[in-house]
């Protein structure tokens, strides 16, 4: 009323001195087009907390409170009379051209508060209506401290103790909650403040909580080992963010001990075979047997001259390995390595050998040898002679790329000749004629040891080791 009541007191002296100005009655400035925005709260306490803001391009703001995110703008030509102490509703706690900061006070703990801000222009206070980034903003008080327990939760008991669980109880203390932990070596230290945890009863070694919160529960853990010592201690807390009590109670820590298991399931026997498993004839009366590691803790290796040839009874270790044939079976290796072995002692006829693997500590034996035919291999009936190969003309080891075997008055033709590697792959045979024998053009070979293998046509056979020093 006063303003308006000012200006027709203008516009008569105007009017009555002959000197008024042509204008247009009614007409107001005009309202701003940026809002305020990024209304940020800082340095949060309990009862207070610090406004900041980013004007827009008015001539001034107002800033308001409330507890509800429902603000009402303020009707064009409104003054405030703002206040930071804050009252409740919807309070005006700023008027002006700045940015803050900003004080607001009187606020209660724990209590979700909305901000918001509006332009104006002047001198008409016409206010911009909108919304805008982070305006209206909220934030939340913080809470009251809470005042830590003074009783310790106590007297920890067993109600069970099995070899890998237990179920205890407890009196609790006069926190608002508890924090239980178990541990398998030292007892749990004393929680740092603020820190909340997810109790989980299935035990996975160290320190581990295995209860958080409220209430007197009994509790039962699981994934304990037999034979060990435990022990259990729990801190009374109060408040969303813990304040921890560290006085021990009575009874608290309290340790107790797994009983040992004295049966326990036996270890479980491998199912992969051994692999790789090979065997070839050396000449005179030794055998090379070879093997790849397989999946259990060992494997045996059996010599004998019947098929199938079994493991050894579960439960009972292997004989250790020989290299000497001691009749059937003989155990040319056991233990945890690859081959290969070299057995020797055996009469000419056919042989055959057999792989297991074994678990520890139980020995339990992989019966997959019993399902696949046994290794088989042959110890030549005789030896060489003029009228066949004479294996002492042939380089032993053999170097160059050029190694002949000298056949006598024999022709080439007459047998049938194999080279095999140790492992009883078969190597492609590349022979040429040469004066009174024959030489290899075959592929390179690397260095190790491989075994020939031949027959003639009226059925004479044999084997013989070839040593490749370096490469061929």
């Amino acid at each position: 009323m006063f303003r308006f009541l000012g200006k027709l007191t203008q516009i008569l002296w105007l009017l009555i001195s002959g000197s008024a100005a042509p204008c247009i009655w009614g007409q107001t400035c005009l309202a701003p087009t940026q809002q305020t925005y990024f209304l940020v709260p800082d340095s949060i306490r309990t009862d207070s907390a610090l406004i900041t803001w980013m004007p827009g391009n008015g001539d001034g703001r107002v800033l308001f409170i409330s507890q509800q995110n429902s603000f009402a703008a303020p009707a064009a030509g409104w003054i405030p009379s703002p206040s930071t102490n804050y009252q409740g509703g919807q309070q005006c706690v700023y008027d002006g051209n700045g940015s803050g900061p900003l004080w607001i006070s009187g606020l209660q703990p724990s209590t979700v508060y909305f901000v918001a801000g509006y332009e104006y222009c002047l001198p008409d206070r016409v206010y911009l209506d909108t919304v805008a980034l982070l305006n209206p903003s909220s934030f939340m008080t913080a809470a009251l401290p809470c005042s830590i327990p003074s009783i310790q939760a106590s007297n920890i008991g067993l109600s069970q103790l099995g070899f890998y669980s237990v179920q205890f109880y407890f009196s609790q203390g006069n926190g608002s909650g508890r924090a239980v932990f178990l541990s398998d070596g030292t007892a749990a230290q004393v929680p740092q403040n603020g820190t909340q945890f997810q109790g989980d009863t299935a035990y996975q070694g160290g320190v581990q909580c295995v209860y958080f919160g409220p209430g007197n529960p009994t509790l039962t853990l699981s994934g304990l080992q037999d034979g060990t010592n435990y022990s259990i201690r729990i801190f009374e807390y109060c408040g969303s963010s813990p304040l921890y009590l560290a006085d021990t109670g009575l009874g608290n820590p309290f340790l107790f001990y797994t009983p040992i298991d004295s049966i326990q399931a036996p270890c479980e026997a491998p199912t992969t075979g051994v692999p790789g498993l090979s065997a070839v004839w050396l000449g005179a009366d030794s055998i090379q047997v070879d093997w790849q590691m397989g999946s259990g803790d060992g494997q045996v290796i059996l010599l004998g001259s019947t098929a199938p040839i079994f493991p050894p009874v579960n439960g009972q270790a292997p004989s250790p390995g020989s290299t000497q044939y001691q009749g059937n079976p003989t155990a040319v290796y056991s233990g945890p390595l690859s081959g290969p072995a070299r057995v020797q002692g055996l009469a000419p006829g056919t042989y055959f050998v057999s792989g297991y693997g074994y678990c520890l500590p139980d020995y339990n034996y992989d019966l997959m040898g019993l399902q696949t035919a046994p290794i088989q291999v042959v110890v030549g009936s005789q030896g060489l002679n003029e009228a066949q190969m004479q294996p002492q003309l042939l380089s032993n080891p053999v170097r160059g790329n050029a190694w002949e075997m000298k056949l006598g008055t024999l022709d080439f033709r007459d047998f049938e000749i194999r080279l095999y590697s140790m492992h009883g792959q078969e190597i492609p045979v590349a022979f040429e004629a040469s004066p009174g024998g024959l030489r290899w053009v075959g592929q390179v070979l690397n260095a190790g040891v491989y075994v020939l293998s031949w027959r003639t046509t009226d059925g004479t056979f044999g084997r013989l080791p070839l040593v490749v020093a370096g490469q061929l």
